[in-house]
């Protein structure tokens, strides 16, 4: 713009001299048309003018994009206020839940005809009915995960349903373990767990009621139950006036803590609720993108595929276990989906590098992989970093058709859990 005004300055120059020129009778060819270069000048003088007001203009929009999003701001800020509040009026509800369900399992006592290790004494169903219950503070339930980000998951879901039965408040210990480093939960998901400090969780540990040192897991995995110590039952857990605090850590699912008699008679919703409470669990944004981006390669026949490797293959109680997956056997397994629909693509997620290269290799372009993915060491019994990455894993191996799965994979199992998708385990013959 600055180039076109100096050529009509120019221009008029030029002009203006022929018509002196002209007065002083030396001009040659065409008079100038003098009248039209004044409306041209006029025009210059008038150009700044207009663009102050353009600018005037433009701000005056900026401002009010501004105002919008500040009242945006303000009606998101008040609907986390009013998600607070009713999360706190629901605590208090299931207190009152809690009394009734007291009351029923009072029912179960009186037809029983000695108590019974894990049952509810008539202590604390005397308690519940008199209301003899804490007036201020909501009685806790305080969990610390341990392990990798499967086993985590599941602790937080698990325990957060038992709180709610329980009328308990729902506080979350989270710190560094074998399998996870010190990222921490709110750099992955969308949380808003009320956070007890470690040194703080360990306190609680030793003055209240710890789970996990009430006793161990025993049994295989299909029939796996709690053996409680000697004193010790989950009975416990619903005394809320003598046991205000409880605290676990740990990588079991709560309801692994009764035996399936015990569970089925307390807790007959309780796999129906676990699979609805998977389904909330929501990534960060940015995660969120990553798993858009991934996702929107997949049809109506991909199939998703994990192999767990790195660590797990070295756990000193489990690595057998995982390695009944081997490549060898999923290979297999893929080339049988080729066969029956040649139109089936896969999504792979693994921890292992190598195992990744050797299926591009193979697949190629039916092959999809996260390959902004940073494959990190992973040593048995030490903490494990990148979890970032895990997490876009497991929530598009969710996106899939079905999902081919590691024998004792926790991964595999959450993956299928949130998507609602069909796991199959795949196993050597």
């Amino acid at each position: 713009m600055p180039v076109f005004r100096f050529n009509k300055a120019f221009t008029i120059a030029r002009d203006l001299k022929a018509f002196l020129n002209l007065h002083a009778g030396v001009t040659r060819g065409v008079v100038p048309n003098v009248d039209r270069y004044k409306k041209q000048v006029k025009k210059l003088r008038m150009a700044p003018q207009k663009n102050r007001q353009v600018i005037k203009e433009q701000r005056k929009k900026i401002k009010e994009q501004r105002e919008k999003i500040k009242e945006q701001t303000k009606a998101l800020n008040d609907a986390r206020r009013r998600i607070s509040e009713n999360k706190t009026r629901s605590a208090q509800k299931t207190q009152e839940i809690f009394r009734l369900k007291n009351r029923l399992h009072a029912a179960y006592e009186r037809v029983e005809s000695e108590p019974k290790t894990g049952a509810l004494p008539d202590l604390i169903i005397a308690r519940a009915q008199k209301g003899a219950m804490p007036s201020r503070d909501i009685p806790r339930l305080i969990v610390r995960p341990r392990a990798g980000l499967g086993n985590r998951m599941r602790v937080i879901t698990s325990f957060q349903i038992l709180a709610r039965y329980l009328g308990r408040g729902f506080e979350l210990c989270w710190a560094p373990s074998a399998g996870w480093s010190d990222e921490d939960l709110g750099d992955l998901f969308e949380n808003d767990y009320p956070r007890v400090p470690l040194d703080e969780f360990e306190s609680y540990s030793d003055d209240g009621l710890d789970l996990h040192n009430g006793g161990r897991i025993v049994g295989p995995f299909s029939e796996r139950t709690w053996e409680w110590r000697e004193g010790s039952g989950m009975h416990q857990v619903f005394d809320l006036a003598a046991f205000p605090v409880v605290t676990y850590s740990g990588w079991h699912r709560c309801d692994w803590l009764l035996d399936p008699a015990t569970r089925a008679r307390l807790f007959p919703n309780f796999e129906s609720d676990y699979l609805a409470t998977l389904k909330e669990w929501s990534p960060v944004p940015s995660i969120r993108d990553e798993v858009e981006r991934l996702s929107a390669r997949f049809g109506p026949h991909t199939v998703g595929v994990h192999i767990r490797r790195g660590d797990a293959l070295e756990h000193p109680r489990l690595g057998a276990e995982y390695k009944r997956s081997p490549d060898v056997a999923f290979l297999a397994r893929m080339d049988a989906e080729l066969e029956a629909e040649p139109h089936t693509n896969f999504f792979l997620a693994t921890d292992s590098a190598a195992t990744e290269e050797r299926f591009r290799e193979r697949y190629g372009e039916a092959l999809i992989v996260n390959r902004d993915k940073r494959f990190v060491p992973s040593v048995p019994m030490r903490p494990k970093d990148n979890q970032r990455d895990a997490v876009i894993d497991m929530f598009a191996l969710a996106r899939t058709r079905k999902i081919l799965g590691n024998n004792k994979s926790s991964f595999s199992r959450m993956a299928a859990g949130i998507g609602g998708t069909r796991l199959e385990i795949v196993l050597e013959d």
